[in-house]
């Protein structure tokens, strides 16, 4: 792995040091892997595994000097002007990580690996890159593992957001995106969601400075946290991380907003759009009709978490539109808002031509507004009724009963009159309803 002609590449010396070695064999161990890092062609006889192995002896046998002393050179290695000794010194890196027993691996934990996050950030030969990242890689496994978090975030930000803007973003940045998805279909991210899942919010911070972090490398792991967890505080954390990377949340969230997913699945979803779509335009419409009702209702509650003013913009605009099913949602979401500001694009609607069941929805939503504007044109609904054979039209019953429970919500003494005045209606649904709401407004009073 650390590339032909270099450690694995050559030889077959035996490089390793067992417990009885002497302080000489261990020097010279040493010796022979500091000139392997320097030019391999002087070390030919180093074995792959020669590193870790020193390395697990050098401690094993109370030698941490020298254990101390090839990781310092490892890490100056990685700053060298050499491709070359980089290259080595991140592969070398990536052999204590990955092989190393799990004492050599507790040590390393407690080690600074600050030279590998600098290294990362500065390395422009993508050959050297891959194997820091690799390095970088297994470094993270490690502290996610050991809980770690404080220190996982300078190496997360490192691999990702820490790449963003460099002159080699395009040629470097796939690399690590790359390695970074694989960790995470592996299960390695799972300490994370375990601490937003958690009651500590030092811990809960910490995991998500991680995943933000991380970047765009993280997009996949985290729009899963969206879709899947039934916490919807979990989820909103989920939302803020994605908010923090402009695009990423409508790229991979609002695809799945239609069918086939399940209502369940976009419910959640919907849950979190005023965090990461706060700017809701046309293209949301189409959540006002959806088929689920639990989705609607949802969404009717995103509407009402935005800024007021681009609530009452986003509804204004779907007021315009044709669709009865997309005019009925905006209805229940201005209901809900007691968005009085809409009274006029309210009124607009029901002087065009519009669905009946839109007409209803329209009357009992200028009822629940609470507006005394709103009277003069719902006894205007309410008292044109087709006549002479339909030459004169009017409104339908159903729509003018609406019109009567509304006045009934408003009940002011020229609403009352009006009801009072199609007590004997020929609609049997107008005079009741008519009589059940003059009913409430006395017992009322």
């Amino acid at each position: 792995e650390a590339g032909r002609g270099e450690p694995g590449g050559a030889g077959s010396g035996t490089g390793t040091a067992g417990p009885a070695s002497t302080r000489d064999e261990e020097d010279k161990i040493y010796q022979r892997v500091a000139r392997w890092l320097d030019a391999p062609a002087a070390a030919p006889e180093l074995r792959e595994d020669a590193i870790p192995a020193a390395v697990d002896s050098w401690l094993g046998s109370d030698r941490k000097d020298l254990a101390n002393l090839l990781l310092d050179r490892l890490m100056a290695g990685l700053a060298s002007p050499l491709e070359g000794t980089r290259q080595r010194a991140a592969s070398g890196l990536n052999l204590l990580l990955t092989r190393a027993d799990l004492g050599t691996l507790a040590w390393l934990r407690d080690r600074s690996l600050g030279p590998l996050e600098k290294a990362l950030l500065k390395e422009t030969s993508p050959r050297v890159f891959q194997w820091a990242v690799r390095a970088a890689i297994e470094a993270l496994k490690l502290m996610l593992r050991e809980g770690d978090l404080a220190r996982a975030a300078g190496m997360a930000e490192a691999l990702g957001r820490g790449q963003v803007g460099r002159p080699e973003q395009r040629t470097l940045l796939p690399l690590a995106t790359t390695a970074v998805q694989a960790m995470a279909t592996a299960g390695v991210f799972e300490p994370l969601l375990t601490a937003l899942k958690g009651s500590d919010p030092a811990r809960r911070q910490q995991a998500q400075g991680v995943l933000t972090a991380l970047g765009e490398s993280a997009v996949p792991f985290v729009a899963n946290i969206v879709t899947r967890e039934k916490d919807a505080e979990v989820r909103r954390v989920a939302a803020t991380i994605l908010r923090s990377l402009p695009g990423a949340a409508l790229r991979v969230l609002v695809p799945q907003l239609n069918p086939p997913t399940s209502g369940e699945v976009a419910q959640r979803i919907v849950s979190v759009l005023d965090l990461v779509a706060p700017e809701l335009g046309p293209d949301f419409f189409f959540l006002l009709a959806h088929p689920d009702i639990l989705v609607r209702a949802e969404f009717v509650g995103v509407v009402s978490r935005l800024p007021r003013a681009a609530a009452i913009t986003f509804l204004e605009r779907a007021l315009g539109e044709r669709d009865p099913n997309v005019l009925t949602g905006a209805l229940e979401c201005v209901r809900g808002l007691q968005a009085w500001e809409l009274l006029d694009p309210i009124l607009r609607l029901m002087r065009r031509e519009t669905p009946v069941e839109v007409l209803k929805t329209a009357c009992l939503g200028l009822g629940q507004l609470k507006n005394e504007r709103a009277v003069g044109p719902l006894i205007e609904v309410l008292q044109r009724r087709a006549r002479f054979l339909g030459i004169v039209k009017g409104f339908p019953e159903t729509v003018r009963a609406a019109a009567a429970r509304a006045l009934g919500e408003l009940g002011s003494p020229e609403a009352q009159e009006a009801l009072r005045g199609v007590l004997k209606d020929a609609s049997m649904a107008v005079r009741s309803t008519a009589r059940l709401a003059l009913a409430r407004l006395k017992r009322a009073r």
